[in-house]
């Protein structure tokens, strides 16, 4: 470890990768699927697409002969997703519950997680829950005064919306 790294945590590394988290991947089992959740529906901007094969990806993703194709997408803010694809494909995920050990969710701030769940829930977005208050014990929680809603991608990811307490429109 530098000493910088040591003195004041990890440090950004390029303009690109200027978040300390470059981006969060995704597999899906259609690109074209995923594009019209993540993209059409939720409003991610797709910047790049590429597929790639050979033996540093075999290496890399310690599958032999495989081909990964691959969307990059930007999420409103400047959050980043590489959604893939892998030929051949990997076992199906089951649906993972909250308290279940790895990823849990991709949280996304938006400005009016009623709205989005009206608007999601017409489109026939699956939804855990419907948006709920927080409120913590502690008075000074960041997360008081927010309201959340989780909901699932078509292969059942759990996704979060979380944003301003707004009332909804009667």
């Amino acid at each position: 470890m530098s000493t910088e790294q040591a003195a004041g945590g990890l440090q950004p590394i390029s303009d690109y990768v200027a978040d300390i988290a470059s981006h969060v991947g995704l597999t899906v089992p259609n690109l074209d699927e995923g594009r019209r959740f993540y993209c059409d529906l939720l409003g991610f901007a797709e910047t790049a697409t590429y597929q790639a094969s050979g033996p540093a990806i075999d290496a890399m993703t310690g599958t032999p002969n495989v081909t990964v194709k691959t969307a990059m997408l930007e999420v409103p803010g400047g959050s980043r997703i590489q959604m893939q694809t892998f030929e051949p494909h990997g076992a199906e995920r089951i649906a993972s519950r909250m308290n279940d050990h790895g990823l849990t969710h991709i949280s996304f701030g938006v400005r009016d997680v009623h709205a989005e769940y009206e608007r999601l829930s017409a489109a026939g977005v699956h939804f855990r829950n419907p948006p709920t208050a927080l409120q913590f014990e502690d008075p000074h929680h960041p997360m008081n005064g927010l309201d959340a809603v989780y909901f699932e991608d078509p292969w059942g990811l759990p996704l979060e919306f979380v944003g301003p307490t707004v009332q909804p429109a009667e």
